[in-house]
Order: C-alpha cells, then sequence, then structure tokens
C-alpha cells in the first residue's frame, strides 16, 4: 500500500469534499495506509457514528488509520526521516512555501494543508518515436513537463550496454544524458540509483572499467551526493526506469538516441512516463504503483541472487556488482530496501 502521513483536518477536508479531491480521496480510500497526527486514544474517541473517520473506516471495510503523532514531532526535529520511506507522502499544516522546501530537500511529495494540488500524480506522456527521426533536444524533448520530487531511481534494461558506436557505449551515454534530464538540481540527502543490467558477455575488465567510468561520469552531473550500484545480472523482461512517484518505459529500451548528436533516434521505439495514480479509480484496474512495486520486488529478488551467488562462487559472467555496491550488505538504495 501507499503511504500517506497526514494532519487529521486534513485528511477530513479531503474524505469530505471528494468533488474538491477526487483523485486524492480515491488513493486515500482505495491504496493507501492513512497515518494521523494523533494518539492513540484520540483515534480511539472518533471511533463514534457520525465522524468523518468512522464513516471511512465503514466505506472500507473496516480498514482503519494508524495513530502516529509521534513520527509527526520527529519530522520537525529530524526533517531527513521524511527519506525513509520513499513511496510517501505528506500532508501537513505548513506553509506552501516551507512545503516546497521540505520536498525540494529531501525530494519527497510534501503538501501544505492549504494549497493541495489533486492532480499531482495523475500525469502521462506517452510519444511513439521513428527510426531515424531527429528530436531536437534529445531526451529533454520527451519530458517537456514538471517531474515529481525525487530522491531515488532504478533503471532496468537487459541489453543497456549491448551496443557501442566507435569507442562510445551507447547505453553509457545515453544514460547520463537521461539523468542530466531527470535528476533533481539540488537535494539535501543521498540520491540513490540503481542500475541493473546482462554483462552481455563482456569480460570482467570490460564491466569494471565501464562501471567505474559510468559511476564517475553520473556523480559528475550534480553537485550532491549520489549512491550509484550497479548490478550486472540477468533482469525482469520490461525496459522501466522507476523512480519515487513516477516510472517510464522504453519498450526497445534506453539506448535511444545516436551518440553522434544525442538527438537522433537509432530505432523505433516508444516512449511512455506515468506517474503512479493516474489510474487511481477501482474500475481502471491496477496502478502503476501496484505495477512498479511487483517491478521492484522481482529486482530486489534478483540482487538477492547474485549477492548469494558471488558469496558462494565469486563474481562471474551476470553475477557482479560493482560502482558504490558493497558484496558484504545488501543493496542501499531505498526503492529496494523498502520492498526488501
Amino acid at each position: 500500500m501507499f503511504n500517506v502521513y497526514t494532519e487529521k483536518e486534513i485528511f477530513e477536508d479531503i474524505i469530505l469534499f471528494k468533488e474538491d479531491y477526487p483523485n486524492w480521496n480515491n488513493i486515500l480510500c482505495a491504496h493507501s495506509d492513512v497515518f494521523l497526527n494523533m494518539t492513540d486514544e484520540e483515534l480511539f474517541n472518533e471511533y463514534v457514528d457520525g465522524t468523518i473517520i468512522f464513516e471511512f473506516i465503514q466505506i472500507n471495510g473496516g480498514r482503519e488509520p494508524i495513530a502516529l503523532q509521534y513520527h509527526f514531532k520527529n519530522i520537525k526535529e529530524e526533517p531527513e526521516i521524511l527519506t525513509r520511506d520513499p513511496h510517501a507522502a505528506y500532508f501537513l499544516n505548513i506553509s506552501e512555501i516551507d512545503a516546497n522546501s521540505l520536498q525540494n530537500r529531501f525530494g519527497v511529495i510534501v503538501q501544505s494543508g492549504g494549497n493541495i494540488n489533486d492532480r499531482l500524480l495523475v500525469s502521462e506522456y506517452y510519444k511513439l518515436l521513428k527510426p531515424d527521426a531527429v528530436l531536437e533536444g534529445g531526451w529533454k524533448s520527451l519530458f517537456n513537463f514538471r517531474l515529481l520530487p525525487s530522491n531515488s531511481t532504478v533503471i532496468t534494461d537487459s541489453y543497456l550496454f549491448h551496443n557501442s558506436e566507435g569507442a562510445v557505449n551507447v547505453g553509457s551515454h545515453n544514460l547520463l544524458l537521461l539523468l542530466e534530464v531527470i535528476l533533481p538540481d539540488h537535494l539535501e540527502t543521498l540520491y540513490h540509483i540503481l542500475i541493473i543490467s546482462e554483462d552481455n558477455g563482456r569480460p570482467a575488465k570490460g564491466c569494471h572499467d565501464l562501471a567505474t567510468k559510468l559511476t564517475l561520469d553520473i556523480k559528475n552531473l550534480r553537485p550532491y551526493e549520489m549512491v550509484v550500484e550497479i548490478v550486472f545480472s540477468a533482469t525482469v523482461h520490461k525496459r522501466k526506469i522507476i523512480s519515487n512517484y513516477y516510472s517510464v518505459s522504453c519498450d526497445s529500451g534506453f539506448a535511444l538516441f545516436r551518440t553522434s548528436d544525442g538527438q537522433t533516434l537509432r530505432a523505433q521505439n516508444e516512449f511512455k512516463y506515468e506517474s503512479i495514480f493516474f489510474r487511481n479509480a477501482i474500475s481502471q484496474g491496477d496502478t502503476v504503483f501496484d505495477s512498479d512495486i511487483f517491478i521492484l520486488e522481482n529486482i530486489s529478488s534478483r540482487c538477492s541472487s547474485v549477492y548469494e551467488y558471488i558469496r558462494n562462487r565469486g563474481p562471474e559472467s551476470d553475477h557482479r556488482l560493482l560502482g558504490d555496491c558493497n558484496p558484504e550488505t545488501s543493496i542501499m538504495n531505498r526503492l529496494i530496501r523498502i520492498v526488501s
């Protein structure tokens, strides 16, 4: 479930005024665990006929919100605690300026009770990409909209590093251009990046050289610190980029543009951007959030298998951990840890 941490009064407004907040109402009622800034006793006192909390429980088959007052106090004292739940949304009794500041500093959704954006998580964008077409601006032309907050990204593409043009690896080149577009400009916490792809027959030294250069190049894109983990392994079939609140898929992979100009398409492809709840009504089927969690769980399992393999047999073809990976510990990426 998606976690929403909210002040009682904001929660009640979203539930009571469904016509004003249809999307957040659906998200809270159908897809979320709700944590309230209340004590257990205060919440228990709301379990009487006629209160909004009681009605919420009745509508949702007995599913109750959870009192978690101490967590809201901890946010004030240690705001970086927001990064521990990278998929969560926060509704707080603070100004819009303060909410935007927390959101930008830590890469998580923080909404002011006085300015709730009901369409924040319901955007999508699709583009058919024709071979040899030139997209002026390259990756930037595909992300021609405001991106959601982010502090973590998982990139899975089996053949990302398969091709080269001259001495330049097409996947690495495209990945740097892509990250230049989607990484936040500023952040006051570590940004986590996990890349999982097959080695495509590349020898150990070739994997090490590629990972070392790519890790350094990625970290040079922004002034804040990053954790870049690269796992060479068989991965899921679907080529996806999964961030905190959105995902991107390219049917034919992310080695999209020619290295000569970063704008000419190498082959036919399809680009799809989806925020996690652009489908949120029950009648629309599964949400992007649900499908992304399923993929992250699968990737987590594959990474665990690589660690186990290396512990028993050592690093071999398609069982390598490089970049900031530590073979003695689990993957650090927040999006993976939250599902592990």
